[in-house]
């Protein structure tokens, strides 16, 4: 599946936890936790944090042209929603999933450890490229695809973001993945 044949039910299909479906026809074109980057087509995911309640966000996220919510409770609206035991655990999977499992199309490494994950991911992204590989880069100084930078929002990609950036990577024929992998 990529993007486009992404449906609220197809993408709750990929997820565990399920409690309801509603309007499971509805197409999926991007997904977002934050309801300021919500636009037509998107899978709002309402998240309960420390300080805020993203449940609060939902009409924001309509008003935005969210074609979807996923969420821990019913939301009564008119739209697509998904109910799920753990919204922050699904999301990960729900991009997965609308991305059309890119992670599945290369190899992947992760580094991890306490010092030198930096080093050891640009070593690796070097070797390879000499082996005639494309290689994808996530790391502290940020991404790369084949050589070229890729701009990161954060240092750590969130999982929506992750799944969009291996989407690209996939999209532009990389092979093989090198990721620094924190240990939390």
């Amino acid at each position: 599946m990529r993007i486009g044949d992404a449906t609220v039910g197809s993408i709750a299909e990929s997820l565990e936890g399920v409690r309801s479906v509603v309007h499971p026809n509805r197409v999926v074109t991007s997904i977002t936790h934050d309801s300021r980057q919500v636009g037509p087509g998107t899978l709002f995911v309402a998240i309960v944090g420390e300080r805020s309640d993203g449940h609060e966000f939902v009409d924001a996220a309509i008003a935005a042209g969210a074609t979807a919510i996923l969420a821990e409770r019913p939301m009564g609206t008119t739209i697509g929603e998904i109910v799920v035991d753990d919204s922050r655990g699904a999301m990960a999977w729900a991009a997965r999933a609308l991305h059309g499992a890119p992670d599945t199309a290369m190899s992947m490494v992760g580094v991890t450890g306490t010092n030198g994950k930096t080093t050891v991911a640009h070593l690796c992204e070097a070797i390879w490229r000499c082996d005639d590989r494309s290689v994808g880069l996530v790391g502290t100084l940020g991404a790369r695809i084949d050589g070229e930078p890729v701009h990161l929002k954060r240092t750590t990609p969130e999982a929506t973001d992750l799944q969009a950036l291996l989407a690209s990577m996939r999209d532009k024929g990389v092979d093989t993945v090198v990721m620094e992998v924190s240990s939390h």
